[in-house]
């Protein structure tokens, strides 16, 4: 058999599998899906197909975990608690009123002591509603919101698009 038809690609599959153990290495998480495993891989300049990029995690059994629930439940990302100190996580989910149709709450959850120290509902989920928890979680734990006064705070949220957003990132 001579391979796969079509082109070759730029990078070979043990050089990419290499550099997935690399990001998933450098992950402050346990369980990393394959989408963010992209775009980690594409922000360092390795444009990879998802369902390239899946079949070789799956192949080398570096998937996360599948969390099985309903399509529009509770989407929450657990993170790796800690017993050291707060590590903060953000929670996303779409309820249904029936007044107002499709709306969306965002938390901050602090895993360290299982509190809710931020919390935010908005008629959409975008890019700017999704950080207000954070804000006002770092409000509450550090006593004002400003540059740096929360550095080295660890965030972990799920690849919906208002996390992905550059405005999230940055």
């Amino acid at each position: 058999m001579l391979g796969k038809r079509g082109p070759k690609t730029l990078v070979s599959d043990p050089d990419l599998v290499a550099a997935i153990h690399r990001v998933l290495s450098e992950a402050p998480f346990n369980g990393e899906g394959y989408r963010k495993v992209r775009a980690r891989l594409a922000r360092r300049g390795v444009a990879v197909g998802g369902k390239r990029l899946l079949r070789l995690m799956r192949h080398h059994q570096l998937l996360a975990p599948r969390r099985l629930g309903p399509p529009n439940g509770i989407r929450r990302t657990p993170g790796r608690s800690s017993p050291h100190g707060p590590t903060r996580c953000g929670a996303a989910t779409r309820f249904y009123p029936e007044q107002d149709g499709w709306c969306w709450f965002f938390g901050a959850i602090d895993h360290y002591s299982d509190d809710l120290v931020g919390s935010h509902v908005a008629k959409l989920g975008d890019r700017w509603a999704a950080p207000e928890p954070i804000c006002q979680g770092v409000r509450q734990a550090y006593g004002g919101f400003g540059k740096d006064i929360a550095r080295g705070l660890r965030l972990r949220c799920d690849w919906g698009p208002q996390y992905i957003a550059d405005a999230w990132i940055n």
